[in-house]
């Protein structure tokens, strides 16, 4: 347990990258953040090697609200882990340095990473009645990444350039085509 696979699709000017963990959801605590964090920070490398940027995440967590004997959910300790690799990585987290993404519960033990990505970079726009998830109090647990939506201004270049993301990336996110631009813009 603990092992990863990475793929990698590429239609310039996007690439898509899909990491799956089989059986993640068994690990427990440290082990389990310990797992996110080394999925994190290959995802990154991959990315600066590309010389490319991460537009979206889609995080599919296993056991997402199962409490760990550390006393912390599957998704605060998925939270912990992911913050600990963007830390390492990037060093001081800015908006700049981040992007938008998504957590949901998977429906099995696996954890599996769907990661967008672009040849140009976006700009991110934070709502400004919101808290960024890296300024959480830390009674909600350890800190999370920040993650803002993704501009409307590359959501106009992708949708005009890329009518329809291929069906196959579609397919691979489970999404149909439209509803990944629109997860992108509404995010």
């Amino acid at each position: 347990m603990g092992d990863f696979r990475l793929q990698i699709e590429s239609r310039e000017p996007l690439s898509l990258m899909r990491v799956c963990v089989p059986d993640a959801g068994l690990l427990d605590g440290d082990d389990y953040r310990d797992v996110v964090r080394a999925c994190y920070l290959s995802v990154c490398s991959v990315i600066a090697e590309e010389n490319s940027h991460a537009i979206r995440f889609w995080n599919y967590v296993p056991g997402i609200s199962r409490i760990h004997s550390t006393g912390l959910s599957g998704y605060e300790i998925f939270n912990g882990g992911r913050f600990e690799a963007f830390k390492q990585f990037y060093g001081e987290l800015t908006s700049e340095k981040t992007t938008v993404a998504t957590a949901v519960g998977a429906a099995d033990e696996h954890l599996t990473l769907h990661i967008l990505s672009s040849s140009e970079p976006a700009q991110p726009i934070a709502n400004p009645r919101q808290t960024a998830p890296h300024h959480y109090s830390e009674r909600y647990g350890p800190p999370g990444p920040a993650v803002y939506p993704l501009p409307s201004e590359i959501y106009s270049s992708v949708q005009l350039s890329y009518p329809a993301l291929p069906a196959s990336l579609a397919k691979r996110l489970a999404i149909p085509a439209i509803s990944l631009a629109s997860s992108a813009r509404f995010a």
